[in-house]
């Protein structure tokens, strides 16, 4: 089974971009928690360092 997860800051300001780049960690740690194989197929970094515009992860599980 694949599914496809996006995670986006939107149009919003620099601190949705911040909170985007958070997301994302915490998401991939409970993916590699849970033993989940993970490939990132797009990601677009934010203005700022450490920021995050968008990224979509296929997930791949049986």
């Amino acid at each position: 089974m694949e599914k496809l997860i996006q995670i986006t800051s939107g149009r919003g300001p620099l601190e949705c971009q911040w909170v985007t780049a958070k997301i994302l960690k915490v998401f991939l740690e409970e993916i590699k928690n849970n033993t989940i194989d993970y490939e990132i197929i797009h990601r677009e970094n934010g203005d700022e360092n450490l920021t995050l515009k968008s990224v979509t992860i296929l997930l791949k599980a049986k």
